[in-house]
This record gives C-alpha cells, sequence and structure tokens, in this order.
C-alpha cells in the first residue's frame, strides 16, 4: 500500500535518495519509538481508579445544583457556592485560592417562596415560576386575572386606568398539544424522508442582517417591552403573567 505513495514522491522530487530514506525511516522509526517510550502504568492505573471508583463529580455538582442552585450572578447563592468552592478547593490541597470580585453590577436577586392559585369556583393551582429580579408582592396578592394585548403606544390608552391591582396575562393563549397521541409513534416514509433531507437554514428576518447591520427590529421591539413594563409598573398591576416555553408540567423560565 505504501509503495504507490513513495514511488510517486519520489518521482516527484526526481531524487531516489529521498525514496530509500524514506523506506529507511518507515523499518526504522516504530521500533525507535516503542524502545524509547516509558509508560508509566502505575500512574494511570492510580488516574483510572480515581475517576471510576473514588470520583466526586456528582457529589460536587449536587451541590452547586441542588444545595447552591441556581446561582445567579451577585445573588446570595452565588456567594454561597463561591465559599462552598473556595473551601472544597482548600480541602483538596490546591494552593492560592482567592476570589476576584467585580464591581458596578447591581443587586442580586433570591426567591424564597412563590406559589400561584386560582381562587375561582374551583381552587386550581397553577404552575409558575418568577422571573428572576422580579420584585416581591410583600404578603398575598389576591386579585382579577384578565387578558392584556398591547402591542403599540395607541394601545396604552386603551388600558390606561383599568389594570390597578390585577393579574394582567400577557400575549395570546397557547394551543394545548394533544397529550393522548400515541407515544412512541411510527413515522411515514415521507416523513423520514423529510427528516433526512438536507438542512437549509432559513433566510434572515431582518434585511439588516443579512448585510452585517444592527437589528434595527429587534431593537425596537426591545424598546417598546421595555416602554410597556413601564407601563403596566405604573398601573399598580398585582403581576404580569406570561407564556413559557414547556409543556405536560414542565416549565422553562429564564433569568428576566
Amino acid at each position: 500500500m505504501m509503495r504507490p505513495a513513495l514511488v510517486s514522491l519520489a518521482l516527484r522530487f526526481g531524487k531516489v535518495s529521498l525514496l530509500a530514506a524514506l523506506l529507511a525511516a518507515l523499518l526504522v522509526a516504530p521500533g525507535t519509538a516503542r524502545a524509547q517510550e516509558n509508560v508509566d502504568v502505575a500512574t494511570i492505573e492510580r488516574i483510572k481508579t480515581e475517576a471510576i471508583q473514588k470520583s466526586d463529580i456528582m457529589e460536587t455538582m449536587s451541590w452547586l445544583t441542588d444545595v447552591h442552585g441556581p446561582r445567579l450572578a451577585n445573588s446570595p447563592n452565588y456567594r454561597r457556592a463561591a465559599d462552598w468552592a473556595s473551601a472544597k478547593m482548600k480541602e483538596w490541597g490546591l494552593a492560592n485560592i482567592h476570589f476576584e470580585p467585580f464591581t458596578g453590577f447591581g443587586r442580586g436577586w433570591e426567591n424564597t417562596r412563590f406559589s400561584l392559585q386560582s381562587t375561582g369556583t374551583q381552587s386550581l393551582p397553577i404552575i409558575a415560576y418568577p422571573r428572576a429580579w422580579s420584585p416581591g408582592t410583600n404578603g398575598p396578592a389576591i386579585g382579577q386575572a384578565v387578558m392584556v394585548q398591547i402591542d403599540s403606544a395607541p394601545d396604552f390608552e386603551t388600558y390606561r386606568g383599568k389594570l390597578a391591582g390585577k393579574f394582567v396575562l400577557m400575549g395570546p393563549p397557547r394551543t394545548a398539544p394533544d397529550a393522548l397521541v400515541d407515544r412512541p409513534m411510527r413515522l411515514s416514509d415521507s416523513a423520514l424522508a423529510v427528516l433526512g433531507a438536507p438542512f437549509t437554514p432559513p433566510p434572515p428576518r431582518n434585511p439588516n442582517a443579512a448585510a452585517g447591520g444592527p437589528p434595527q427590529n429587534f431593537q425596537n421591539l426591545q424598546r417598546f417591552g421595555t416602554e410597556r413594563y413601564a407601563f403596566l409598573v405604573s398601573e399598580k398591576v398585582a403581576a404580569v403573567l406570561l407564556n413559557a416555553r414547556g409543556q405536560e408540567g414542565t416549565v422553562f423560565t429564564d433569568n428576566g
């Protein structure tokens, strides 16, 4: 298998001596490498033993997630996790363990208790979680739930003076998926063909994005979102309820 490649190399450079040198290297180098290699089997076995039989990775992850999580920046949980990690690394014998704090971030945030329940004719617990940095309610908050759709500045006047003390449901209702569909399901040949087709990325939604310009539309939406929440705060609503990703009892929130 090597002869054609070596011959082509020799012909390309026009030097038969190069061919002989390469053949000699192929014959001598492997034996030389094996003779010089000194594998520390004992050390390798110690590493394998530590990783397989004495690993603390699951306990470490549990401390950083179950006990001291979530760890938002500048939150009490973050500081507790940092103190725990510092003490643990010193226990392991590491040197020069210290913090390098930064300033100017702002206030931290921590959720100590939250629950949401419908108190109408039929009592119904609602699966929900507060977004990070949401203000507290200073005790139980009870109010009427109302659907609100504010998509542009003129909509502010539609709701001005009508939302105080109310739970505002923002955005259209989600369509609940059919949970009775048989799982797992058998896919048809046409469905499998779609899954197996090469992926074609969709065109950019913002024409400026393709040209490398700033996403003006996104910036406008972000700016209006800030104005909308400022309006809701000024109206003294009890809370704002948002649709979240997830289904069948699983809810994904974000950091606010």
